[in-house]
């Protein structure tokens, strides 16, 4: 009896509900997900099966240097990166943009571009819409701005419009830049 296992206690942590639909969310999107985990190499393919990942594209038995060199080696960028603790910190920092989940450790939410207020994964979703329709508006502000210079000082240049016009026109291509960045959907809102 000396030797006979009496109990055994398994600890483990929640898979997140809503992972598997982050994934597919995300692959829908455009994005490439793979995962890496200090978790056996065992325990990472089952947790990838359950979210919606090939075993390839999960690594398992990192350690903060393994995710550290596989964010190195991401060639598709924006590489964005989500943890919670600190052994994902390194990778985090690596990343052009890191995420921090809630119930994370304080040390990754304070190392964070962005750490997420509310419970499960899904804002990443309006995270990433955000930050893609904001590059978009900058990008229209930046033509708008650029075309309205060009035309201005073409149209001083030749004489069509005198200096005291083009001084009154001006500011109207800062307000042009400033109404179309104000159309643009806050984070969360629908698109108009």
């Amino acid at each position: 009896m000396a030797n006979d296992a009496v109990s055994v206690i398994g600890v483990a942590d929640a898979l997140r509900p809503e992972a598997h639909e982050l994934v597919s969310e995300m692959r829908r999107r455009g994005w490439s997900v793979c995962m890496a985990s200090g978790d056996v190499t065992e325990v990472t393919a089952e947790v990838a099966r359950a979210i919606g990942l090939q075993p390839a594209m999960a690594r398992g038995g990192c350690s903060p240097e393994d995710k550290l060199q596989m964010v190195r080696e991401i060639t598709a960028r924006p590489a964005v990166v989500v943890g919670d603790g600190v052994n994902d910190m390194p990778a985090m920092a690596a990343a052009d943009v890191s995420v921090a989940v809630r119930q994370g450790t304080q040390s990754a939410l304070d190392r964070a571009d962005v750490a997420l207020s509310g419970d499960g994964l899904m804002p990443i979703v309006t995270l990433l819409d955000g930050a893609r329709r904001t590059m978009r508006a900058i990008h229209v502000n930046f033509a708008i701005s650029l075309a309205y210079n060009i035309a201005g000082a073409a149209l001083a240049a030749t004489g069509v419009i005198t200096p005291l016009i083009a001084a009154v026109l001006m500011p109207l291509s800062g307000l042009t830049v400033t109404a179309v960045a104000l159309r643009m959907p806050r984070f969360g809102e629908p698109r108009r």
